[in-house]
């Protein structure tokens, strides 16, 4: 899951009040760069390990981080591109509840901001680079601020897949803010891919998300 934007587009908030609807029984890590996220209030009971680190600190203990047995990861503005190739790593590695923010004003352009980050840092392909990313991540959450700069909207919800037969990185919009009327229209699209991993992950879970977003695409198809 990546939370998108420009800077002061309230990425960490909403981040951060994902967060709490976590079980807080499953172990996470969570690397921040400024301890911004005030998890030990959050979540006072879960087991979170917090790490401040970036640059070479994070890249010195990339290794032991991609060793944890940690049930998901949470990667706090996620700047630059060791960071980036951290999270690319943890989630090829299997890692699947993974949150992180990224500054892009594009959620159509992610996988190759990232890529764009991790090349800069680390070298390598950036078509490569930026299959990776679009591979590691399920959905984009993308925010904006309004000209009224105290309020912010969710912008869209898309879903990002790689798709290996055709070689083509998919970004497809479920979700996308109306400013004439202060509304979201949505989509009812779920690839065949996100539904198997929803399935494996939570069946009776993604059941309720699949019917959610059904009757919202619905009511929207009515307005």
């Amino acid at each position: 899951m990546a939370f998108t934007g420009a800077v002061r587009t309230a990425k960490t908030t909403f981040l951060s009040t994902w967060q709490t609807y976590e079980n807080q029984e499953l172990e996470g890590v969570m690397i921040e760069t400024d301890p911004e996220i005030p998890m030990e209030k959050l979540m006072p009971k879960a087991p979170v390990v917090q790490i401040l680190a970036d640059g070479a600190r994070l890249a010195a203990i990339t290794k032991n981080l991609l060793r944890s047995d940690a049930d998901y990861f949470i990667m706090a503005e996620a700047r630059d591109g060791i960071a980036l190739d951290t999270v690319l790593r943890a989630a090829s590695k299997g890692t699947r509840r993974m949150k992180i923010t990224f500054h892009t004003r594009d959620p159509f352009n992610f996988a190759y901001d990232v890529a764009g980050e991790i090349i800069h840092a680390q070298g390598g392909d950036l078509h490569f680079t930026a299959k990776r990313a679009a591979a590691a991540f399920d959905y984009i959450f993308h925010f904006i601020q309004l000209s009224d700069k105290s309020k912010k909207r969710l912008k869209g919800i898309y879903e990002l897949r790689y798709d290996r037969k055709g070689g083509q990185i998919i970004t497809k919009p479920i979700c996308v803010y109306r400013f004439s009327s202060d509304s979201w229209d949505w989509s009812n699209y779920i690839s065949q891919e996100k539904r198997e991993a929803g399935i494996e992950e939570n069946q009776k879970l993604f059941i309720h998300f699949a019917n959610e977003l059904a009757v919202l695409a619905q009511k929207t198809a009515e307005t």
